[in-house]
């Protein structure tokens, strides 16, 4: 069975997402509103079930005020190894992501 689909970058979503979610929210047949940006932080909260082995994460989430920009860029291809075929499976997975971003399905971010 078919089902409908949109993809979204989740990097592009960070560095964009002013541009993108109303893209998004449109595609989605979503009624688009700017508060969606921005949120209370939620410190108090309790999050997950790895005894404690992604608090860090859980409270930069919890403690956030809006989506925020990546920190840093991903490793370039040469930093993986050659071993056990680690860097070619990752280019392959980097051809499968262009693929993708090449369909119809995918909203992109910046100003295209």
């Amino acid at each position: 069975m078919d089902r409908p689909f949109v993809l979204v970058d989740a990097g592009d979503l960070r560095e964009w997402p002013r541009v993108l979610l109303p893209r998004l929210f449109e595609r989605l047949g979503l009624i688009w509103r700017a508060s969606v940006l921005e949120w209370t932080p939620a410190r108090r909260m309790r999050l997950g079930r790895l005894d404690g082995d992604q608090d860090d994460w859980y409270q930069d989430v919890l403690g956030s005020r809006g989506i925020g920009r990546e920190q840093g860029a991903p490793p370039s291809l040469a930093r993986f190894p050659e071993a056990d075929g680690i860097r070619s499976h990752v280019r392959e997975a980097l051809d499968w992501y262009r693929d993708l971003r090449r369909r119809p399905e995918f909203i992109p971010g910046g100003s295209a």
